[in-house]
């Protein structure tokens, strides 16, 4: 994923797409929260387009975290990758629980 600033106030997120899949979720967490299992909730539940234009602002001190996950229309949602020690992260957070 890729990170710019196109204008004040705004945050521009791209990724490349994803094989296989026809749509992306954005989940969106604040740093001082995120830990194993709780990654934000879901702030785009579906959209075509590989990248997310954000216009929030964290706290003072504060910093936002983002995971973006492939959906395909036969197979769902994917999945959020392994965490440490190699098993699949699930954030209890988004609207689907995954």
């Amino acid at each position: 994923m890729t990170a710019e600033k196109p204008s004040p106030g705004q945050a521009r997120f791209s990724w490349p797409d994803a094989t296989g899949a026809s749509l992306y979720a954005v989940t969106r967490g604040t740093l001082s929260e995120v830990r194993s299992g709780s990654y934000g909730e879901c702030v785009v539940p579906t959209q075509t387009k590989t990248s997310y234009d954000d216009t929030a602002t964290p706290t003072p001190g504060e910093g936002f975290v983002y995971l973006i996950r492939g959906i395909n229309a036969a197979c769902g949602i994917g999945t959020l990758g392994a965490g440490p020690g190699g098993f699949e992260r699930i954030n209890p957070d988004a609207e689907d629980g995954t």
